[in-house]
């Protein structure tokens, strides 16, 4: 137990290091023209010029007496990268910069003539930006080059209002729940989704660790209490018991992932329909690939529901990121099935929704949509969190299978989660 406990917490370690890293990375900072190159420098900044002529004022001009400049919490990379040259090019404006999280939405409201209230970040990105187009001030788009959107529009006194996004700031949803998170007491809103998922990832092994101190460590949970079929209730040919978990399971994680997108508003119930589908048909394509290789190498496999995966899962969406896992596989394995069989079959379902991870996260950067955005987002916890080397989950498996073999997954799968989490 002792070894276990130091690599689990060097593995979560070394995953909350990189999600934090990645977060510093999105920023550009020093010489902007060096790095993104002459002809990327000159076409930012035709865009810019383009961006002002329609907003009605000049970068050149605004200052910390004319200017609010508001930037999100939730920016990703292209975002600030876009406030970083701003900031590089017209440094009067950098002055003015102000997050999100720390403005009143009455005070830009109540702001006065003559004035120009400048966003970095869509509604998804950008809390005052989604308010100002609740409340219909902003009331026109512009699409630029490059996948950059302009958003326009006034103030009731007359103040201009001037919303610099990309094509997700509008098209996707930003993480809700992270502003009512109890965590943005203590820490900025951008990291909060990062410290969920790693106390998501600190919570799986606990109950584990609570049985191991009371002397049951010789028991696997959900495993050696169980065997398969002793739970089966079949009709018509199907294992109803299963397929009435894999649909708990499928609602569990619906319900927290919507949640955490749309926080308490009443988004939540329009959204949570499609995301309960998506779970269960994401859940459906991840355990059919185990099933196809199971029965290739004649292993037999049951879907089991795990409470304690769920309830990690409901308590980290609250806190603003679902992390966990809702079920796990109990598996038969005949003494002469070969372990690079058994190894084959563990390894093959986290891979696939990484692979869906991936493919859908750059099918939302090129073109943006809800449900691109929640196929990506359930492929990626999936995999992530089956990766890990705690039981009852496949990573423990492979763990004392192939270490190397785990190390590669883990750090593919990882690497791939927070870059598209946390970076794109």
């Amino acid at each position: 137990m002792k070894n276990f406990l130091m690599f689990y917490s060097l593995c979560i370690v070394l995953l909350f290091i990189c999600c934090v890293h990645s977060s510093n990375l999105t920023s550009i900072p020093g010489d902007v023209k060096s790095i993104i190159g002459d002809k990327g420098y000159g076409d930012s900044l035709a865009q810019l010029k383009e961006f002002e002529k329609k907003a009605g004022f000049e970068f050149g001009k605004l200052d910390k007496d004319n200017c609010i400049l508001i930037v999100g919490d939730n920016l990703n990379a292209p975002q600030r990268a876009i406030l970083e040259l701003i900031k590089y090019n017209f440094p009067e404006i950098a002055n003015t910069s102000i997050s999100a999280s720390k403005v009143e939405y009455g005070s830009i409201q109540n702001t006065g003539k003559n004035k120009t209230i400048l966003l970095i970040g869509g509604p998804s990105q950008n809390r005052i930006s989604d308010e100002l187009q609740n409340s219909g001030l902003i009331n026109e788009t512009m699409e630029f080059p490059n996948g950059i959107v302009g958003a326009f529009g006034s103030t009731g006194n007359g103040a201009i209002i001037a919303v610099i996004a990309d094509k997700r700031g509008f098209s996707n949803l930003g993480r809700k729940a992270a502003e009512s998170s109890p965590l943005a007491l203590i820490m900025p809103i951008a990291f909060v989704p990062i410290a969920a998922s790693f106390i998501g990832a600190i919570l799986l092994p606990i109950f584990n660790i609570i049985r191991a101190a009371f002397e049951f460590a010789a028991l696997d949970l959900g495993r050696k209490e169980k065997k398969i079929g002793e739970s089966r209730f079949i009709l018509f040919g199907y294992n109803i018991f299963e397929i009435g978990t894999f649909i708990g399971a499928s609602v569990v994680l619906g319900a927290a992932l919507t949640f955490t997108f749309t926080g308490f508003s009443a988004k939540f119930f329009g959204l949570l329909p499609m995301n309960s589908f998506i779970c269960f048909f994401a859940g459906l394509a991840h355990e059919l690939v185990h099933l196809v290789f199971s029965r290739i190498f004649r292993i037999k496999i049951e879907y089991h529901f795990w409470p304690w995966g769920s309830f990690t899962t409901i308590v980290t969406a609250f806190l603003g990121n679902s992390f966990g896992i809702q079920g796990f596989l109990l598996e038969e394995i005949p003494e002469e099935v070969a372990k690079w069989k058994v190894l084959l079959m563990k390894t093959s379902a986290p891979l696939f929704s990484a692979a869906i991870m991936i493919v859908f996260a750059f099918l939302n950067f090129m073109s943006p949509s809800v449900f691109f955005q929640m196929v990506f987002s359930i492929s990626s916890l999936w995999a992530m969190a089956e990766i890990l080397p705690i039981k009852p989950l496949d990573g423990y498996d492979i763990k004392n299978l192939n270490f190397l073999a785990w190390l590669a997954c883990f750090l593919f799968i990882s690497v791939s989660f927070v870059f598209v989490n946390f970076f794109l």
